[in-house]
């Protein structure tokens, strides 16, 4: 067990190999910034976490491998970033001044419901282990629709199936980005 009790801490970074069990922060009112990767993290723990850290502006989940479900309610987070939380099937995000959110996982999309600021800029990267059919493209569109009044957003991925709908599902689907100003589309194949 790690317990970090630290009035004054402003920035912490626990990194574990080896997906660390238990992690306390006491006394961090001041904390504005957090980076977990490769710690046992659960839904009740982040609940409590965000309750007490009422200052925490940045936070960052890095292969978070237990996390299978995500409820983040702050009014002072502006950037969020997950990466390779293989096992996260739902994020309910409700910070209206979240600037910046990161997506990046090679596995399927979560269920999102992202309320944030006018002002977000998105980055997502991904490539689905999934059968790319019409409920792969559903699960897509749905999950960019968290982004349709963003001022910016960044698709990446290793091939262009995983991105581009083909037309036969097109016809079926609402556009969900239709009032985003600036895309970018990254495809490395």
């Amino acid at each position: 067990m790690v317990d970090v009790a630290a009035i004054n801490l402003e920035d912490l970074y626990i990194y574990s190999p080896r997906d660390l069990n238990v992690v306390k922060l006491t006394a961090c009112k001041t904390l504005k910034s957090l980076f977990l990767n490769g710690v046992t993290v659960t839904e009740i723990w982040l609940e409590k976490l965000f309750s007490s850290l009422q200052n925490l502006e940045k936070f960052y989940l890095i292969r978070c491998l237990t996390l299978r479900t995500v409820k983040i309610s702050s009014y002072r987070l502006k950037k969020l970033i997950v990466v390779d939380c293989l096992n996260l099937v739902n994020a309910q995000v409700s910070a209206p001044n979240v600037l910046y959110f990161s997506y990046n996982c090679c596995s399927s999309l979560p269920t999102l419901n992202l309320k944030g600021s006018g002002s977000l800029e998105a980055t997502i990267s991904f490539d689905s282990l999934e059968t790319l059919d019409s409920d792969w493209y559903s699960k897509l569109t749905s999950f960019l629709r968290n982004f349709n009044h963003s001022i910016a957003i960044e698709l990446s991925s290793q091939n262009d199936e995983v991105i581009v709908i083909p037309k036969d599902v097109r016809v079926n689907l609402l556009p969900p980005l239709h009032a985003t100003n600036n895309l970018q589309v990254n495809i490395q194949e």
